[in-house]
């Protein structure tokens, strides 16, 4: 005899039974239970595997959304530092553009101004009184206009500079004679070399 397993109008399955000598219509009404109490078991184990594979994969999910959000904030915490040392980049940059400013300020108004003054001046010696002076003492005058000059054109190297960096820089090129750049050289630094007791000389002496 077949007895099909039905819960709630599904069909979960069937079962073969015998009896010798036959069923009785009693036995019907008997077997219609049993099988509606294996269909209800049969029913809630195959529910309750549906949950359980539900609740795995929910944990599972639970756990890697767990893990994302993790990553997530480590990686908030990574942006958030960069974007605090950013900040404190720009901080100093802008700091060190004014400390630029300030000091190029200082080097053109109190520096080469006073050295222009000071340089007139030599000049001025030099070309309205210089018989009036020894050859010694018109030497160092003229050493002193050079040296003056050499610190207005350091002054003025330091404001091109600022120049280059602002774009506004015009280079002009034109030839220059390097013997009388080294002997003017020499000239500037013979006074530094006297105080170690040295003498540049040139063109250097043969051997």
């Amino acid at each position: 005899m077949i007895v099909p397993l039905v819960h709630e109008g599904n069909v979960l399955g069937s079962m073969k039974i015998r009896k010798i000598g036959g069923f009785q219509p009693e036995d019907k009404a008997l077997l219609k239970a049993v099988s509606e109490n294996i269909s209800v078991t049969i029913y809630s184990a195959v529910e309750y595997d549906k949950k359980k594979l539900l609740m795995f994969k929910t944990s599972k999910q639970s756990r890697e959304l767990e893990l994302r959000t993790t990553q997530v904030e480590t990686l908030n915490e990574f942006l958030s530092q960069k974007l605090e040392d950013l900040e404190k980049a720009k901080a100093a940059s802008e700091a060190a553009n004014i400390a630029k400013t300030e000091f190029t300020s200082v080097i053109s108004h109190e520096l080469r101004t006073p050295l222009t003054s000071i340089h007139g001046s030599l000049a001025l010696l030099l070309g309205t009184s210089s018989e009036k002076f020894s050859e010694s003492h018109l030497g160092l005058l003229e050493i002193a206009e050079r040296n003056c000059n050499r610190l207005i054109q350091l002054i003025n190297d330091i404001l091109d500079i600022q120049k280059i960096e602002s774009g506004i820089l015009t280079l002009n090129s034109s030839k220059q004679d390097v013997k009388t750049l080294i002997e003017t050289s020499i000239s500037n630094n013979a006074a530094y070399a006297n105080n170690f007791n040295m003498k540049i000389i040139y063109p250097p002496e043969q051997e």
